[in-house]
């Protein structure tokens, strides 16, 4: 990967093709546009760093961050969703990273724990499979993808799910199960869209984390030897020009490179405003009115990541524990790591918890001091698992240290990723539409999670768009076909 400062010649530099934005998305546009031989590609990012949504601890350029734990602790995406059809997975194992040759994805069961905080009940996953009111949840929820998005009515998961009976005893762990997964609220999440997910997954059921790398890792591999511009943050993009180079970026400095196509695969919050404008992102000629509509159908999640610092022993007698879902407590998700090593059973003289908070209630903790989120949490993980030898487990292996990443906060981000939205049946593959000159050729395409017609929201879906939009472009390069006589 080239890194270059921000001196701009006084005359626009010219490309093939840029990309806009260093997340999976864009990474596997400049990874596919380089196999294709396509050589002036440039890959600008608004961050000090590419990486998108997948940043780790370790890259940080500030030390309290970079120097929290001895291992790289992932602040963002941090699973890989099955095993089959996943891009990410199929790059690790099939091609390998060159830096990284021993990384690989390890399956682990998720959730394997959960706990009912009413009932102050920690059981493992088979316990709770076996439960009669669990059971016709999990009914409820595999019978989605048996309807047809087209014809029934719009409802939200909480609706759905009261509906069909679920008793409020188990809706309380749905939120965590599916809700929090999915970066919202069983009230947000809307019907139609989850219908067109269920039917459309195909990664499998496998759970898996990685190990010998990190997410980022896999991004700077698949961008690795391509130029790559840092601290740009594009303001606007222009696609009325004609002829070759006919698409202009310029970033918030005045600063314009030219290329014959551009992918933009900037989060969804960019690509909204009134009149089309994307935000901070202004389109010229503006973004087409369908487009801006769907940009404001599909909506985007609200994601924190609480982490504690731990030291000494396991303050969890469980040797299989490491995930544990969670109903009526501060963290519907809690896990324990470096996840591989902790189920490996080997000790650790420093390891981490985390807390995974979505939703809309994430905005309610934004008032909340930082010590006291952590406290929250150890409050949480003290009645999960003290005793009444030990009655504060945690807080006792507690050294004092968090790390508070969320992500609506983060201003290259502006949230988690996106959820089944309701009435965005249809939005995303208007999103991904692409933007066609006077001539209607087309200039500007669109990747990322947000434009994934299967309303798949995981980095290998993030991947799979930036590599189609690649190939979109690669095809609008070519000359056209002769007509048949």
């Amino acid at each position: 990967m080239k890194a270059h400062a921000q001196s701009q010649p006084e005359n626009p530099r010219e490309f093939s093709a840029i990309v806009i934005g260093g997340g999976f998305a864009g990474a596997a546009a400049v990874h596919r546009l380089k196999l294709s031989g396509m050589k002036k590609v440039v890959l600008v990012e608004a961050h000090s760093m590419i990486g998108g949504r997948t940043m780790n601890s370790a890259a940080s350029k500030d030390p309290s961050i970079s120097q929290f734990c001895p291992y790289p602790i992932e602040l963002g995406g941090e699973f890989l969703h099955g095993d089959e059809k996943n891009s990410i997975y199929d790059y690790i194992h099939k091609k390998g990273l060159r830096n990284r040759p021993d990384a690989r994805a390890k399956e682990v069961q998720f959730p394997n724990y959960y706990y009912l905080g009413k009932e102050g009940r920690l059981v493992n996953s088979k316990q709770m499979e076996d439960d009669e009111d669990m059971q016709l949840l999990y009914s409820a929820f595999d019978s989605i993808e048996d309807l047809n998005p087209h014809l029934i009515p719009e409802e939200t998961l909480l609706q759905y799910f009261s509906r069909l009976g679920v008793k409020s005893r188990v809706l309380d762990l749905a939120y965590p199960l599916y809700a929090n997964d999915y970066a919202a609220e069983l009230c947000e999440v809307g019907l139609k869209e989850t219908v067109v997910e269920q039917q459309q997954w195909e990664q499998g059921e496998k759970y898996l984390v990685l190990q010998n790398c990190t997410m980022k890792d896999v991004i700077d591999d698949m961008v690795e030897g391509a130029e790559v511009i840092c601290n740009w943050k594009v303001q606007s993009v222009d696609y009325s020009g004609s002829g070759r180079r006919r698409v202009k970026v310029t970033n918030d400095k005045g600063e314009a490179l030219l290329a014959d196509r551009a992918i933009v695969t900037v989060p969804l919050p960019f690509l909204r405003a009134p009149g089309g404008a994307g935000g901070e992102l202004a389109f010229a000629p503006a973004l087409p009115a369908d487009k801006a509509a769907a940009a404001r159908s599909v909506q985007m999640g609200e994601g924190v990541k609480i982490i504690l610092r731990m030291r000494g022993p396991r303050f969890w007698p469980q040797k299989d524990l490491w995930s544990i879902l969670c109903a009526d407590t501060f963290a519907p998700e809690v896990w324990i790591g470096p996840v591989a090593v902790i189920l490996d059973g080997k000790d650790l003289p420093v390891y981490h918890v985390v807390g995974l908070i979505c939703g809309s209630r994430v905005r309610a903790l934004r008032g909340v001091p930082g010590e006291e989120q952590a406290r929250l949490l150890l409050a949480q993980l003290d009645a999960m698992f003290g005793s009444q030898m030990e009655p504060r487990p945690a807080t006792k292996a507690y050294d004092g240290a968090f790390l508070i990443k969320d992500w609506g906060q983060d201003p290259h981000a502006a949230g988690a990723y996106t959820y089944p939205s309701p009435d965005a049946l249809g939005a995303r593959e208007v999103l991904a539409h692409p933007l066609a000159g006077a001539d209607g050729t087309p200039l500007v395409f669109f990747a990322g999670e947000a434009v994934h017609a299967g309303v798949n929201p995981c980095l290998n879906a993030a991947a799979d768009t930036g590599s189609a939009a690649a190939a979109q472009l690669l095809q609008s390069l070519l000359p056209p076909r002769a007509p048949k006589l």
